[in-house]
């Protein structure tokens, strides 16, 4: 799916919002001027380019940008019939996202990765082991009991194998302001429960890492746990703890995830006594 996302110009982050076939279809077909919804479009998605999934097959149609959102009444509602389509006034507040553009592409399998609307909710902050993601003024936290519930990957790293979900999964679990932080980040750092973090990695590599939660047979991590931060090999490098090799980041007991905000751009080279990854 990446090669997919990468083609429409998204990246592997991007919201996702899903709809029964007859209304993501025209939301993607022209079918429907305004897109009647029980809840108000958040802030950070107005001009935002999102994926729009037939949640009832599973499948990508197309990308679609929102405008503004409207609050309707009855009388509002009966005169943009023709725009919504939505039938008769429900008896409940609803609200209407206007349809600045939209575009189908060649269907696919909706990825498990993205951040999906319904995931943008408040997660209690809890004591105990989890993951906690802050920038912009805004924080978030989510329980490693939730993040093992998370669409599971397979991680291999050095002889070693584990199972993971990616860091864009756990960001999708925290509260709407978190997610809308994470779409305007510059770079994120991660920090472990020892002290120890990354140099700033660029938002373009940021969300291509996992946080390791299992062994291959499902057990606890014998070591590094109970979360460790993994990369692909050739993502995100840069110097090691030591100082003496270039490698990706690895770090363990991976507790944090600070969302440096600003204008993306290039990230300084860390010299030898400002970066180090991991903590091995």
């Amino acid at each position: 799916m990446a090669a997919q996302l990468a083609a429409l110009g998204l990246e592997p982050s991007a919201p996702c919002l899903h709809l029964p076939t007859a209304a993501a279809r025209a939301v993607i077909k022209g079918g429907v001027n305004i897109h009647a919804a029980a809840y108000a479009l958040p802030d950070w998605a107005v001009g935002a380019e999102v994926l729009v999934v037939d949640d009832d097959r599973r499948i990508v149609l197309g990308v679609a940008t929102f405008g503004e959102s409207l609050t309707y009444d009855e009388t509002s509602w009966a005169a943009d019939a023709p725009f919504h389509k939505g039938g008769a006034w429900p008896g409940a507040p609803r609200h209407g996202w206007v349809v600045a553009s939209a575009r189908a592409c060649a269907a696919a399998p909706a990825p498990a990765s993205v951040a999906r609307f319904q995931q943008f909710r408040t997660v209690a902050k809890a004591t105990g082991p989890g993951f906690s993601v802050v920038g912009g003024g805004a924080e978030g936290f989510v329980p490693l009991e939730t993040v093992r519930t998370l669409a599971p990957i397979p991680v291999p790293w050095g002889d070693r194998g584990g199972v993971g979900v990616s860091v864009s999964a756990v960001v999708a679990a925290c509260p709407v302001d978190v997610v809308a932080a994470s779409v305007s980040c510059a770079a994120g750092i991660f920090h472990a429960a020892d002290g120890a973090k990354t140099p700033p990695i660029p938002r373009d590599d940021l969300f291509c890492g996992y946080l390791v939660h299992s062994t291959e047979a499902g057990d606890p991590l014998p070591r590094g746990g109970p979360l460790r931060l993994n990369y692909p090999a050739g993502v995100a490098v840069g110097l090691s703890v030591c100082g003496k090799e270039q490698k990706s980041p690895d770090l363990k007991g991976c507790v944090r995830l600070e969302l440096v905000m600003g204008a993306r751009e290039p990230v300084p080279v860390q010299t030898e006594s400002e970066a180090y990854f991991g903590n091995l």
